[in-house]
């Protein structure tokens, strides 16, 4: 059986994005994809839910090396953060769903669009 839709119900309108203010936002890792950097190394795609205060549901998101050991300081001070100095050996996606972080972020411009920036030292524990 199929599924009635009405189309004229369906809003097509593309949302503009907004950052959210500088600040400091507790957050859950809702969501970790495997992706690729610009030079073609593997890399995390990480979606961070924001889950208390002002902006409460509203997402970060950042992108962190995972094969080049010169270019994974963010990633290894998220996991500091999450694991303190028992770090382990192999990591997976998994292994950061549902940890709770502080994030710290400024507002920087890419591609000619405001977005948020987690800096490198910009996971903290709650």
């Amino acid at each position: 059986m199929g599924i009635k839709i009405d189309w004229n119900e369906v809003d097509t309108n593309k949302k503009e994005y907004k950052p959210l203010p500088d600040g400091d936002y507790i957050c859950i890792v809702d969501n970790v994809e495997e992706t690729e950097t610009s030079a073609g190394e593997k890399a995390w795609s990480i979606r961070f839910k924001v889950t208390e205060g002002e902006y409460e549901g509203k997402y970060l998101f950042d992108k962190v090396n995972v094969e080049n050991p010169k270019k994974m300081q963010k990633l290894k001070a998220l996991y500091t953060v999450v694991f303190g100095s028992k770090l382990p050996s192999e990591i997976m996606e998994s292994d950061l769903i549902d940890e709770k972080i502080l994030i710290t972020t400024t507002i920087g411009t890419y591609n000619g669009k405001e977005k948020n920036n987690i800096d490198f030292d910009g996971y903290h524990e709650v």
